[in-house]
């Protein structure tokens, strides 16, 4: 797993995986269990689990695709603090870095500029879930994202 940020700060957080439990207060007790160790005040997650990730600084203004992927969260990031003139571009960047059929998840007051319909087609709507569309990650790695 992959996980990227511009901040290098939230990086290292993330990458120590040590959280309060407020932070937790969403996430089911048997995952909790399953994949946290407590430690004082906080939970920490599991070393098993945290050795599998990858953190690595990156902008998703600036910096092409680091691979393919099944499934990309972007969670209250481009499409909440970007432009209206840099979420397209960012869109085609995502959806050229998911395989065919793969899912995009947003955070929950976001929605994908109208732009890149041709790109996202909704599976849980709800939930800001979408899955790129046939070919489109093809076609954006190609010739690139063009508005």
């Amino acid at each position: 797993m992959l996980a990227t940020d511009i901040d290098a700060v939230s990086l290292e957080r993330a990458a120590a995986g040590c959280y309060p439990q407020s932070s937790l207060r969403e996430v089911p007790d048997a995952l909790r269990r399953r994949y946290f160790n407590r430690e004082g005040d906080s939970y920490c997650v599991r070393e098993e689990v945290r050795y599998s990730v990858l953190f690595r600084r990156m902008d998703l203004l600036r910096d092409g695709s680091p691979g393919r992927f099944g499934l990309i969260l972007c969670r209250n990031a481009a499409f909440t603090y970007f432009g209206p003139d840099q979420r397209p571009p960012v869109a085609g960047n995502l959806a050229a870095s998911l395989e065919e059929g793969g899912y995009l998840v947003l955070g929950r007051t976001e929605t994908l500029p109208e732009k890149t319909a041709d790109l996202f087609e909704p599976a849980f709507p709800a939930e800001r879930i979408y899955r790129v569309r046939e070919g489109a990650s093809r076609s954006t790695q190609q010739g690139g994202w063009r508005l």
